[in-house]
């Protein structure tokens, strides 16, 4: 909804007061979209990338990452791997529930299909980390069955796919699927759920500006001598601004993407 109503004053603007965009006087403040306490100091961050690299911290305090040839991996690489699953943990648990079977089981499934792994391969892998779980194929359908604390099966049909479009576009960003974490095999949901537990608990994250006090909202994004952080609109940026919210509203798949995007972030609280 608020980029609605930034598009409808950008839109007022653009048409009655193009002067005013052209000499570089329309600007957008952003809200924060976390804060942490630090005894009376909040600090904000209003890029996603700050405060992943702030929980990179405490993570790499307690953990450390290298490749599967034991090789450590560039800070700056494990911000860019943290970046692009942010929504991995979600998505693999979200649909893990929707089947009912555990999320590393139904992980280790969708790496196997990526990776075009033979059946014995794959047993022998199942066995080494779920010990009474089987799969067995039929018609080239792989269907995993057994118990993981409580009873698991799986279907890797056409529909599970489909399902996991979004899912399999995310494992698919990364060079490879396994790490090694503090010194042991670590598979990517593994590594982001222990990134997870590297957020500090006093962090508030806003889902809109009334769950922000006077005071907050002034210090982090309204008063000039704040913390605030604002983007300068030219006419070109607002056009590009425009052409965005037309294919949301044009294609339904992107639009219920970011609709579920939302409210992904309202679970997370």
């Amino acid at each position: 909804m608020g980029s609605h109503i930034a598009s409808l004053l950008l839109r007022f603007f653009i048409l009655y007061m193009p002067e005013i965009v052209e000499a570089g006087k329309v600007y957008k403040a952003i809200p924060p979209l976390y804060s942490i306490k630090n005894g009376k100091k909040l600090t904000y961050f209003t890029n996603q990338i700050d405060f992943v690299q702030y929980v990179q911290k405490n993570f790499i305090q307690s953990n450390t990452l290298k490749d599967l040839n034991k090789k450590p991996i560039p800070p700056k690489d494990i911000t860019k791997f943290f970046m692009r699953n942010e929504d991995y943990v979600y998505e693999l648990e979200r649909l893990a529930i929707t089947y009912a079977v555990d999320p590393r089981l139904l992980e280790l499934a969708l790496f196997t299909h990526i990776n075009g792994t033979g059946l014995k391969v794959i047993q022998k892998q199942l066995k080494d980390k779920f010990r009474f779980m089987n799969v067995n194929v039929t018609n080239n359908v792989y269907t995993y069955e057994g118990t993981i604390k409580e009873s698991n099966f799986l279907f890797m049909n056409d529909r599970l796919f489909n399902d996991c479009t979004r899912l399999i576009s995310i494992i698919q960003k990364n060079p490879q699927f396994y790490y090694l974490m503090n010194d042991k095999p670590a598979s990517l949901y593994d590594i982001m759920k222990q990134f997870e537990t590297s957020t500090p608990s006093n962090l508030q994250r806003y889902k809109g500006l009334g769950e922000m006090n006077a005071d907050q909202l002034a210090e982090s994004t309204l008063l000039p001598d704040g913390e605030r952080t604002l983007i300068q609109y030219t006419l070109e940026d607002m056009k590009a601004e425009f052409e965005v919210i037309r294919e949301y509203e044009s294609d339904r798949s992107k639009l219920l993407a970011h609709v579920d995007k939302v409210k992904r972030s309202d679970l997370l609280d």
